[in-house]
């Protein structure tokens, strides 16, 4: 039956590849028309549809998901009057997320948003979100820093400890250059 199970790495045209569970088999192009509704990092059973000939690889469609990767996206809201989309920052998810209404909480125009995947993409229809966390506007100091912390769910605990420990290094610091000091 030619399936290969693997996970999809997407990119910014529409097209993708399979990466393959099984080490050492070809990735596999993924057209756009291929897709159906998978999105970048989604584990993915696909058809091959062509065989590797000469210089052309593999080629094949996306037949079922298996495994939802993007559950929240961040991304930059762009407002309308009845309705918006969330731009992924990820450019591997190439399509924006749709807003209603309300589902927009408290976003504006240009903000840095966590938007929630309510509905996933299908064939001709971009997928549908609700904003579940607002991280500021695009040029506040420390927004971009919280946007990596919440594209990668990592804790934000980090960020304070790492800042505890940077100031009890300036403390010792001082305190051995002023040992050093001669008055």
């Amino acid at each position: 039956m030619n399936l290969v199970v693997g996970r999809l790495q997407g990119h910014s045209k529409g097209y993708g590849f399979v990466i393959p569970d099984k080490e050492g088999e070809p990735d596999i192009f993924i057209p756009a028309e291929g897709i159906n509704g998978a999105m970048h990092n989604d584990r993915v059973i696909a058809r091959i549809t062509r065989a590797a000939i000469k210089d052309k690889r593999v080629e094949g469609e996306i037949i079922r998901i298996l495994e939802r990767a993007n559950k929240r996206i961040v991304g930059r809201f762009e407002k309308s009057q009845n309705f918006g989309f969330v731009v992924p920052d990820d450019k591997r998810i190439y399509q924006d997320i749709f807003i209603s209404k309300s589902n927009m909480g408290k976003a504006k125009d240009g903000q840095k948003v966590v938007v929630e995947v309510t509905k996933w993409p299908e064939k001709r229809r971009n997928p549908e979100g609700k904003i579940v966390e607002v991280l500021g506007s695009i040029n506040t100091p420390g927004v971009d820093i919280l946007s990596v912390i919440k594209k990668y769910n990592l804790p934000e605990e980090f960020r304070r400890r790492l800042r505890n420990m940077q100031m009890q290094f300036q403390r010792k610091y001082l305190r051995l250059k002023l040992k050093n000091v001669e008055i």
